[in-house]
């Protein structure tokens, strides 16, 4: 199951426009994972799941190969999804890292971000879906490699109605394995 977004023409301008969209429909699809997992697969879909510690790998077979890693944080009383990260490598753009974070947070302030308390460049949101409000991070070697070797990754975030932090950590144990397995799979390599 995958949704299409309507990006307008002119909602970005130049060459950022390759980038946003292939972000939206990350974003999509990381709004529906948990809904297309809990759902039979379609005859002309193939899924491959793999879990490595914090984080899943998951690769759907359509008319093309689409592959994430994903890591959601889920309120373990309800099973409501708070917050999650996806990582997806796309041919010739590079890896992108989309916090989905929660509603209510400021769009002006953006998110500021970090591994094992070391700062990435602070990220801005981008839109809100049903599922949560995106903000893309394109990942640079530097910052792909502090995914790799950290411990935990947070996001901070001010709410919009009385400017307190809010605090969301992921774990990154099993990034390093999980971000490897992403990008053999994105290649076109099934196994070890």
């Amino acid at each position: 199951m995958f949704f299409q977004f309507f990006v307008p023409p002119n909602f970005v301008s130049g060459h950022r426009h390759k980038f946003w969209k292939p972000v939206l429909v990350a974003a999509g699809l990381l709004a529906v994972c948990t809904q297309a997992s809990a759902q039979s697969e379609q005859p002309d879909q193939k899924t491959l799941t793999e879990r490595f510690k914090a984080w899943t790998v998951t690769c759907v077979e359509a008319e093309t190969r689409i592959c994430r890693m994903t890591q959601e944080l889920v309120q373990q009383k309800t099973g409501q999804r708070l917050s999650a990260l996806l990582v997806e490598e796309r041919a010739g753009e590079g890896p992108v890292l989309t916090v989905l974070a929660p509603f209510g947070l400021a769009f002006s302030q953006g998110l500021t971000l970090a591994v094992d308390d070391v700062e990435l460049p602070k990220a801005q949101f981008l839109t809100c879906l049903p599922s949560g409000c995106v903000v893309p991070v394109p990942l640079d070697e530097t910052a792909l490699e502090k995914l790799r070797t950290g411990n935990r990754l947070t996001a901070v975030g001010v709410t919009a109605t009385n400017d307190k932090q809010v605090r969301i950590e992921f774990s990154l144990q099993g990034s390093a394995a999980a971000l490897a397995r992403l990008k053999d799979l994105s290649a076109g390599k099934t196994t070890d």
